[in-house]
């Protein structure tokens, strides 16, 4: 339905001259609607007819008006009611008919818009409250029911211009609280109004607790005095009850309308069926007296006495409890809603109303979340959102109760019928993301709550909830699997988005968090309090900080031994005392004491374990009962409401004396704190006897078992005479009755919040030791944070990329594998990064037996399949871009990394970059000699494509590229075969792989691995190494990659020269591995004889001081067996001769020389390797300057091992 707008601003104000006439012609109008009713009808017209006949009053007001509107001048100095009173005798009329006093009302709201009354007249105060008086207080005749809401609209109309205009501000308390019940009633008395009208009479509610909330924070605060005249009751049912037997709209015809003795309707019972509401009642008697003093001191019209008012107002609709009240409630919730968005931060400023929202606020959101309704749970959630964010600091305790009894609870969906669950556990999962998107709130849950010894794990519990959610079991993903990931998701980016820049420049906290840490000595840390920040300077305020951050640390570390403590406790008394004592969490001896404060404050208890313990007749055990009985303060509580609360912590044991011993405890501590409120209890006994009379009551009204239920006057009767000879007062006898019969005394789960739970938690949020920690957002705890969340985190989000095949959902996936990437690297954290490289080559297929790395066949079906699986190419983009970045923090992920480079490598996908790269060892020649032996071509991607890939991680955007069929013909045709037929769809799909393997950047990998750090390095050198294999295995496949992996093993070396000595002793002993394994000739040991060489040729000019180390390793050649020796002696000769060429004046050492030089005797008696040898020592011989003290007798020996060989004929030797 489409509510017409009615609220429009305010129209500029008349001038003098047009006042008269605008005045003139609404009377005119309003005499003109008179005399079409009967009443007036019979009336002489105005200056005409009858003179004997009497004149209306209501007329002859009107008529004396006109008469003047024309004749006054200063409108300024007019008192407004001078003009205003005919028309608000009209509206307050019961004889008027609806039309009549819908034109009244109309006049009235056009006077008030014009600005007919003046903020600055000294009449204005008291005009408007005989407005707002007259307009709250309409009555008029009962018409048709179309016609009535019309005028009810009106009046509403008139209302909110009332509040809105200038001379509003000047309204007392009570004025506004009657226009705001006025309203109220409008549209929620019969139960029968219109849709049309419920909706205007909402929206003019909205609007007018807008404005009143609006000015919350430009009100002055009152004094001492008059703050205690402010204090909300401790009961929301404040007020009379609403149900009005009679419609506010028309009178009744039987009673010939409203009394008219009274100027609003009277006030009854409640109806049946009717929902329960709090009605504001003006202030009166001595504390309104006091309130309205302070006002006048202050100078403020209507105030904080009216803002309470209204707030307690908007609570007690959220309140109520009746089971057809779901409607009223959404109501209540949503002007509570407007109310915290107007008011701010002006609640906190103003006690009283703070207190109200922490006491029945809170209380109230509570019973809300047990509603089924939708809208109730989406609005409450919404209306802790705005707490949250305006007031969180002075909610700590009421924001942990509400999370752990109403978020965590809902949100698990192990609630009620399955969809009804469902549906709640949604709407809440839709509020937890609203919160994670809040940067602080997550590190202030991790702060205030799971740092906090007493508090729930609130952190880990929401980011275990949100991964637990994120888990499809059995089923496809719902909204619910979504949400809980884009929370999941939200957390990792806000904590990247803080995260350093730098790698690595977030280091782990050290103090009191590091592993292993326990207290030196014990002392009473229950009760330690936070260090408080110092405001001096802004680096007294960091420092303060830093220690704050130590402080909460050490309390979490704590807070996890405690934990262990516990179960241990839990499984054996004995064991689990021992085990805190050796944490110095209990002192070495026995200290009832310290164990009483372990058994009050510490959570996670066997509450049967304590009860057994608390009730045994030991002497120690019994000191025990005693302090911990001595922890609770019962001031100012009921007998039944301290019951409850002892009763919390533990369960009554079985046995009689047992209960009684606990009992006498609980009475003794009860009546001396009874003392100091000067309470009707006689003493202990009297105590003792009615507590033990309760837990009767209790057992009788709620054991199934018992048939015959006790009675109240039978729960009197057995207590008469107990208080100290006499009767206990019967109220009380009478409240304790019904509140056990209404809420049974039993014990609570550590996340159930139950009525004893929420008033002890009202009486901490008095005495709290630790405030509530505010994020400033600073990234001080984000290392923390992140170490509880990433597990939870990838598996979550792994789960979901593997379930879906949403582009949209995936690339989220993907977005937060980048945001877990930097956050590990930005804190070190090598294991995480490790995790994160293994699920993402997971997701690539290139490692599964059935992915497309198994594919077998030629390369256009390989690269098919996987340029048909859009993850796995999404994964692979990711994977690699991860790697290209922050490859300084992987270690065991480069295995993994590597096998999907070789999997690529084995299927053709890799470009001639990456199997050639650049600065290598090998030759033009022979790379044109190794591409011919590839049984393929790999795919190249066209630079004239346009298609998309997909869209994500950071300006890496694939394109996919549409093959051309003509480039395979060609291909097909150099093989000598014919073209193969494929489909355009395999076409593509092949693009889009080779789209994929560019955007990849797997050349970036090797040739940047300059810039990685050591360790790093070593690790991807490893990896290198163990997936090259043995070099005695035939298979041809596990042959390229031997040779693949050497190329790039080479390739690393070389581009890594000034750290050649790192890597050297793997580069050695990979050599050692394979030469040494090469039973006989092959592609792969030939590779590594030239690569040895060859490195030593390029390392030697720039590694003088390790030359000797360098040449050393060719006697790795010596070890080669006779059979692959010769196959490769020409080689050897070779790069032996090209070595001397180019680097002869660095072989310096007799050790060096002589392992030249018996390589080039080696080759003396080859008929194909010894001219190129002969020609390495002729080059060395030839210049007297070559022939040193220490190469003078290797290479004589050489000379004679070609002399003897006779090889080259007569003439060589």
């Amino acid at each position: 339905m489409v509510i017409p707008d009615q609220y429009t601003p305010p129209m500029q104000p008349a001038s003098e001259g047009r006042k008269g006439a605008i005045l003139c012609a609404e009377i005119q109008a309003l005499i003109a609607i008179m005399r079409q009713n009967s009443k007036w009808a019979l009336v002489p017209g105005y200056g005409y007819g009858d003179e004997d006949l009497p004149e209306d009053p209501l007329l002859e007001e009107f008529k004396i008006l006109r008469r003047k509107v024309f004749v006054w001048r200063d409108w300024a100095t007019r008192d407004p009611v001078s003009y205003l009173a005919p028309f608000l005798e009209v509206i307050r009329s019961v004889e008027t008919s609806g039309p009549i006093t819908g034109m009244a009302l109309s006049t009235v709201h056009r006077v008030l818009s014009q600005g007919f009354v003046s903020v600055s007249s000294p009449f204005a105060a008291g005009a408007m409250h005989c407005v707002a008086d007259a307009v709250a207080h309409c009555r008029f005749e009962e018409t048709d029911h179309d016609s009535d809401e019309v005028v009810l609209a009106k009046i509403l109309q008139a209302l909110l211009a009332c509040l809105r205009c200038p001379a509003g501000a000047l309204l007392s308390d009570d004025d506004v609280c009657s226009m705001v019940q006025a309203c109220f009633r409008i549209g929620h008395h019969t139960g029968k109004e219109g849709e049309l009208l419920q909706q205007l009479v909402r929206q003019t509610m909205h609007e007018m607790v807008r404005h009143v909330f609006g000015r919350l924070s430009s009100l002055p605060e009152l004094n001492d005095s008059a703050l205690a005249t402010l204090t909300p009751h401790p009961h929301p049912s404040v007020g009379m009850p609403l149900s009005p037997s009679k419609p506010l709209s028309a009178s009744n015809p039987e009673d010939d309308g409203v009394n008219a003795d009274t100027d609003e309707l009277p006030m009854e019972g409640n109806t049946p069926g009717e929902p329960s509401v709090v009605v504001m009642v003006p202030a009166s008697s001595e504390k309104a007296k006091a309130v309205e003093a302070a006002e006048a001191e202050l100078g403020a019209p209507y105030g904080l006495p009216c803002v309470l008012e209204v707030f307690q107002f908007l609570v007690s609709l959220v309140s109520v409890e009746d089971a057809g009240s779901e409607d009223l409630c959404v109501f209540g919730l949503t002007l509570i809603n407007s109310a915290l968005e107007e008011g701010g931060m002006g609640f906190v400023k103003h006690p009283a109303v703070l207190a109200n929202v922490q006491l029945d606020l809170f209380r109230g959101l509570l019973a809300a979340g047990t509603s089924s309704n939708l809208s109730v749970l989406s609005f409450m959630c919404t209306v802790f959102l705005n707490l949250y964010l305006n007031m969180r600091s002075y909610l700590k305790l009421q924001m942990e109760a509400f999370l752990r009894g109403v978020v965590l609870v809902l949100g698990d969906g192990r609630q009620q019928k399955q969809q009804i669950a469902y549906d709640q556990q949604r709407v809440v999962m839709e509020a937890i993301v609203d919160l994670c998107r809040q940067p602080s709130f997550m590190t202030e849950m991790y702060t205030n709550y799971d740092c906090s010894l007493e508090g729930l794990n609130m952190f880990e519990d929401l980011c275990a909830l949100l991964s637990k959610n994120a888990f499809p079991v059995n089923c496809p993903l719902s909204a619910v699997h979504l949400l809980s990931l884009e929370g999941l998701v939200t957390v990792v980016h806000t904590l990247a988005e803080r995260a350093p820049d730098g790698d690595g420049a977030g280091e782990a906290p050290a103090g009191p968090a590091a592993e292993g840490w326990t207290l030196a000595e014990y002392r009473d840390f229950w009760r330690d309090r936070m260090p408080a920040v110092s405001a001096s300077s802004v680096a007294a305020h960091e420092d303060t900080r830093l220690e704050q951050a130590a402080w909460l640390r050490q309390r979490k570390v704590m807070k996890r031994q405690l934990t262990a403590g516990v179960e241990h406790f839990n499984r054996d008394v004995k064991k689990g005392f021992e085990y805190l004592r050796s944490l110095h969490l209990l002192p070495p001896e026995d200290d009832a004491e310290a164990v009483a404060s372990f058994f009050r404050f510490c959570p996670g208890l066997d509450k049967e374990v304590v009860g057994e313990y608390l009730g045994d007749a030991k002497e120690f055990k019994v000191k025990v009962l005693e302090a911990y009985a001595r922890s609770f303060d019962f001031a100012g509580m009921t007998i039944d409401g301290s019951l409850r609360l002892f009763l919390e912590g533990f369960k009554l044991p079985g046995e009689a004396q047992k209960i009684s011993r606990i009992l006498e405890n609980f009475a003794e501590v009860y009546y001396q704190c009874s003392l100091r409120n000067g309470g009707v209890v006689a003493d202990a006994d009297s105590v003792y006897v009615l507590s033990y009379s309760i837990i009767m009551l209790n057992t009788d009204l709620h054991n199934s078992q018992v048939k015959r239920k006790m009675t109240i006057e039978q729960f009197i009767s057995n207590n008469r005479g107990t208080n100290g000879g006499k009767d206990w007062p019967r109220q009380l006898l009478t409240d304790i009755y019904y509140s056990i019969s209404t809420d049974e005394i039993k014990l609570s789960t550590d996340g159930e919040v139950s009525s004893s739970k929420w008033a002890d938690v009202l009486r901490r949020s008095q005495t709290e030791l630790t405030p509530f920690l505010s994020d400033q957002g600073s990234a001080v705890y984000d290392y923390d944070l992140f170490a509880l969340i990433w597990g939870p985190c990838i598996a979550a989000m792994s789960v979901v990329f593997e379930h879906t095949d949403d582009e949209q959902v995936l690339k989220e996936v993907l977005d937060g594998f980048t945001s877990v990437a930097k956050l590990a690297a930005a804190y070190s954290q090598l294991d995480v990064m490790d995790n994160l490289v293994a699920a993402l080559c997971k997701f690539t297929t290139l490692l599964s037996p059935g992915g497309a790395g198994s594919a077998r066949g030629s390369v256009a079906a390989a690269a098919a399949a996987f340029g048909e699986d859009h993850k796995a190419r999404m994964a692979a983009v990711t994977v690699f871009a991860i790697a290209n970045k922050y490859g300084d923090h992987m270690r065991g992920g480069w295995q993994n990394l590597v096998d999907c480079v070789l999997r690529m490598h084995k299927l053709g996908l890799l470009p001639s970059k990456v199997t050639n790269p650049e600065g290598g060892i090998m030759t033009e020649a022979e790379k044109a000699e190794r591409a011919a032996m590839r049984p393929a071509k790999p795919l190249e991607k066209r630079s004239s494509s346009t298609s998309s890939l997909f869209r994500g991680l950071s300006n890496q955007v694939s394109q996919l590229l549409s093959f051309d069929t003509s480039e395979y013909s060609a291909r097909a045709a150099e093989g000598g075969g014919a073209a193969p037929l494929r489909s355009p769809e395999e076409l593509e799909a092949e693009e889009r792989t080779a789209s994929c393997v560019e955007a990849c950047r797997v050349d970036e990998l090797f040739s940047d691995s300059k810039f990685l750090e050591a360790e790093s390095l070593l690790h991807l050198m490893r990896a290198l190494i163990w997936a090259s294999g043995s070099a005695a295995t035939s298979s041809r496949d596990d042959e390229e990659t031997g040779l693949f992996c050497l190329e790039q093993v080479v390739s690393i070396t070389l581009s890594n020269r000034d750290r050649v000595l790192v890597l050297w002793p793997l580069v050695y002993e990979h050599y050692a591995d394979v030469i040494q394994g090469a039973s006989s000739p092959g592609p792969l040991v030939e590779r590594a004889v030239i690569s040895l060489v060859r490195i030593c040729q390029r390392l030697l000019p720039y590694k003088e001081e390790r030359a000797e180390q360098l040449l050393h390793s060719l006697q790795l050649l010596f070890k080669l067996q006779t059979r692959v020796a010769e196959s490769l002696l020409e080689s050897i000769s070779k790069e032996m001769l090209c070595l001397l060429k180019g680097s002869m004046a660095y072989i310096r050492s007799e050790a060096a020389w002589k392992t030249v030089c018996s390589l080039l005797s080696a080759v003396a008696c080859h008929q194909e390797a010894a001219p190129s040898g002969f020609e390495a020592l002729t080059l060395v011989m030839r210049e007297p300057a070559n022939v040193s003290r220490v190469s003078f007798v290797p290479c004589l020996e050489a000379a004679l091992a070609f002399t003897e060989s006779r090889v080259g004929g007569g003439e060589r030797s």
